[in-house]
Formats: structure tokens, C-alpha cells, sequence
């Protein structure tokens, strides 16, 4: 079937050099990139934290490795790990939620606009699928992104402050909880 990993026809590399012809530039995503990344760590992170069933069992989880130039894939069978993300589409997560809270575009230079509500809920759905990707997060800076995401909303108090609220503290938990005790005190 299709499902959340299937891709690679969308065109193009996940991303390209900004700055136009011949040198450097900072790498950016390309729009389906980003919204294929938006959307795989809903579906593959997002369903224990809507209290869903799994997708898989978590005695035999099939992992999800996004490596950005390749497209999503499976990998390690057996593990309990649900979703590893590479550094740059991390990073790229990052700089999404960034210009949402600035209210600016990403990918630059489009006219795709983040809300933070919906960047935070990614974001939490990653940090949940590892703990590779909760110490790629927090050293991006992720928690101080989430509070200022979190203390904007509340200056702002517009109609999704309580999604905003709701999903940036869920981030934030799933980035500081201890990696190997479950329990809570």
C-alpha cells in the first residue's frame, strides 16, 4: 500500500541550495519535502499520542528512518523505537517552527505559512519516536523555540491558544522526559 512512507515521486531532492546560481546558500526543503515530513511524523508519531492504537506493536515496531535525500523508509525491525529523523530534516523542523512563531514563510521564498500549534504537535511527535531525535531537538534549541511558541501564544490569545498551549507542553514533556524510567512521579 501507499501509506505515510511511500513517496519519492514528488520530484525534485528534499532540498536546494538558497541564494540562486553557483555557490553557496543554505540548504532549505523543498515544499513537498516539508509537507511529506509534516505529515509522516503525524501519522507514524501521532497515534500514541492521540491514545490510538499503534500502528505497529510495540514488540515487533518497524521504525521509520527519515535520511532526507532518501525517501522515508523502514528500518531496524524489532526495535522500540518508532521514527528516527536525520539531523537536517530536524534542523529543518526547527527553522519551520521558527517562522511560524515570526509569522514569516517556510521554505523561504514560498507561500507556506506554519501555524506554531501545528509545528509543535510535529514536534512532539518526533521527540516521542526516539531518543535520537529528542537529542537532535534539544541541541537545535528546540525548548526555547517551544517556550517562546508557548509565551507568544498566550501574549496573543487568539483561538488557538489552547491547541497552541496544548501541544507545545506536549513537546516539551516528550523532549525532557527521562529515556529509560517510564515512571512519572
Amino acid at each position: 500500500g501507499g501509506g505515510a512512507g511511500g513517496g519519492g515521486g514528488g520530484g525534485g531532492p528534499a532540498g536546494q541550495r538558497r541564494g540562486g546560481g553557483g555557490g553557496g546558500g543554505e540548504m532549505v526543503p523543498s515544499v513537498s519535502y516539508m509537507q511529506s515530513l509534516s505529515a509522516v511524523v503525524k501519522v507514524v508519531g501521532g497515534d500514541s499520542m492521540m491514545g490510538k492504537s499503534s500502528l505497529v506493536s510495540p514488540s515487533n515496531a518497524t521504525p521509520f528512518l527519515v535520511d532526507g535525500e532518501n525517501t522515508t523508509r523502514r528500518y531496524d525491525p524489532g526495535s522500540t523505537v518508532s521514527l528516527v529523523l536525520d539531523r537536517r530534516s530536524i534542523r529543518w523542523m526547527i527553522d519551520y517552527l521558527r517562522a511560524s512563531i515570526l509569522r514569516q514563510p517556510y521554505p523561504p521564498e514560498t507561500n507556506i505559512y506554519g501555524t506554531p500549534w501545528k509545528v509543535a504537535l510535529s514536534l512532539a511527535c518526533i521527540a516521542r519516536g526516539s531518543e535520537r531525535n529528542r537529542r537532535l531537538l534539544t541541541q537545535q534549541s528546540a525548548i526555547g523555540l517551544l517556550e517562546v511558541a508557548l509565551l507568544q501564544q498566550v501574549r496573543r490569545e487568539e483561538g488557538e491558544q489552547p491547541l497552541t498551549e496544548r501541544h507545545v507542553v506536549s513537546a516539551l514533556r516528550s523532549l525532557v522526559k527521562k529515556p529509560s524510567g517510564e515512571g512519572v512521579g
